[in-house]
């Protein structure tokens, strides 16, 4: 999939999926600021999704009583009753400034793609 992204936006360096479970999103981050904060690249594209495409998790999940009965998710808060599921896609592109670093900030959800460029204006 990576590639894919990559070969169709016309990007150059490396490109890869993660797939870490919960982490991959957060995973996918570092990567790319690592990557950027060492010159493997000078940009980078980080994507992830969350589809919750089999129903039986979510039925189960309710017989376990884990759901929030309104559907909100309050993380540590008193008033909590469960998490809600919910399907997300997500693409967060990293062009680092020298007078900005690069931050880490707006973490997204399993399964990202990330796909670097070596530089935006460089054919490959």
């Amino acid at each position: 999939m990576a590639n894919r992204v990559s070969y169709a936006l016309g990007l150059c360096g490396p490109s890869f999926t993660v797939d870490t479970a919960c982490s991959s999103s957060a995973y996918a981050l570092d990567c790319a600021f690592h990557y950027i904060q060492s010159g493997v690249c000078d940009a980078a594209l980080v994507g992830g999704t969350q589809l919750n495409l089999n129903c039986g998790v979510t039925q189960e999940y309710s017989k376990l009583g884990i759901l929030a009965n309104d559907g909100v998710c309050r993380p540590f808060d008193e008033n909590a009753t469960g998490f809600a599921r919910a399907d997300t896609i997500y693409e967060r592109t990293y062009l680092p400034h020298p007078r900005f670093p690069v931050s880490l900030a707006g973490l997204g959800v399993p399964s990202p793609v990330v796909a670097s460029v070596e530089s935006m204006s460089q054919a490959c």
